[in-house]
């Protein structure tokens, strides 16, 4: 049997968020090459948290702009006086000025989680790149288990609508389901023509992020 990349990618071109019926899909498509090819295989399942992605808006005076809520993020609805920071790294400086603000900047990381999270920011929205749709992020496993920062992304040319209104009073709203699911680990193991004393790993995701529209 000979696989044709672009045919078992375009039979995977849907949603695969890691412990949904999509990854699971995705694990039978994966698995049924791997018995056309006659390769052994296991599968390692884990413990994971997972969600159905949700809907999210964000009113600031009489203005409601849809929001992308992140991966793992519950349902909420948080109150707070908006603030655009062209420079996140100003909280630094200006401890416990943004407690209990929602806070709209660019980009994002771990270390700015930690950040905000000292802050005691009461939500997060993080503009996306121009001329795009809002993109899907997610909090990690470990970040819903330790405690997040109710978040969402919005896209570049909402966030152009409401940066001029720092100091108005702004409502986040998420809508998002969050559960406990099993994922799974697809283990091949290609036996070498003769023992050499090395180990080869190839490893890739198969599960995707949530859709953009």
């Amino acid at each position: 049997m000979i696989v044709k990349p672009l045919k078992l990618l375009n039979e995977l071109a849907f949603e695969r968020l890691a412990g949904t019926e999509g990854e699971k899909q995705a694990a039978t498509i994966i698995t049924s090459y791997l018995d056309r090819l006659n390769l052994s295989y296991e599968l390692e399942s884990f413990d994971l948290t997972t969600f159905k992605p949700g809907t999210g808006h964000l009113k600031i005076d009489e203005k409601v702009l849809d929001v992308k809520p992140f991966g793992l993020n519950e349902s909420c609805h948080v109150n707070g006086e908006f603030v655009y920071l062209e420079n996140p790294e100003i909280m630094k400086h200006n401890l416990s000025t943004f407690n209990n603000k929602i806070v709209m900047i660019y980009g994002y990381s771990r270390g700015l989680l930690e950040m905000l999270k000292k802050q005691q920011v009461a939500a997060v929205i993080v503009v996306g790149a121009p001329m795009r749709k809002a993109s899907s992020s997610s909090h990690r496993q470990n970040t819903y288990k330790e405690g997040y920062i109710h978040s969402a992304t919005i896209s570049h040319d909402d966030a152009l609508k409401i940066y001029k209104k720092s100091g108005a009073h702004a409502e986040l709203s998420i809508e998002q389901e969050v559960y406990k699911s099993e994922a799974r680990n697809i283990v091949v193991n290609l036996q070498g023509a003769k023992p050499d004393g090395k180990i080869t790993y190839l490893v890739a995701h198969y599960d995707s992020v949530a859709k953009t529209e």
